[in-house]
């Protein structure tokens, strides 16, 4: 009777000791991936800003479509981790580095837009555009009456922006 006793203490010893273990695991887990978010999207904060200052796309309301193209061609070399989209005031994409096909929203919920650039508390993960369930880290900034908006560390595939239209590369939603 005490060695039934005993292995039932070991079992149950053991299956707490089991439960506690793949609870740590899963917590540094989730730990850990809040914590590169953050500081990926701390190192990026200024991105989209950088952005919009080297190669101004919006002038006076209209879009410089040539501008744009040779901008995200650019990036998409420099840096295929990254998605760029163009925003106009409501969150509507009007432009996107991203091969046709590929992006299944039309828009993007400007609240998490908001918290970024009222300097809310980082991470914040706003709407990915790739997948209409799936949120990501971004940069953010405005431009003209609208956004541009960055996805930080997007899909791992280069893409390369195309579009039908006959002069540019760049997808216009």
């Amino acid at each position: 009777m005490r060695k039934s006793l005993y292995a039932k203490l070991a079992v149950v010893l053991l299956g707490i000791f089991l439960v506690a273990a793949a609870m740590n695991v899963a917590l540094t887990i989730y730990t850990s991936r809040l914590y590169d978010e953050e500081a990926t999207q701390k190192l990026n904060r200024g991105l989209a800003a950088t952005i919009a200052r080297q190669r101004p796309v919006i002038h006076h309301g209209t879009i410089d479509w040539k501008v744009l193209d040779n901008v995200f061609d650019a990036l998409m070399a420099v840096n295929p981790s990254i998605e760029i989209y163009l925003l106009d005031g409501r969150g509507n994409i009007l432009a996107f580095s991203a091969p046709p096909g590929k992006v299944k929203r039309k828009n993007v919920s400007l609240a998490p837009v908001k918290l970024f650039l009222s300097g809310h508390r980082l991470p914040i993960r706003g709407d990915d555009p790739r997948d209409l369930d799936r949120r990501k880290i971004f940069s953010v900034t405005r431009v003209d009456d609208g956004y541009l908006y960055v996805i930080l560390g997007g899909s791992s595939s280069s893409h390369r922006c195309r579009t039908s239209r006959p002069a540019g590369s760049c997808s216009r939603a």
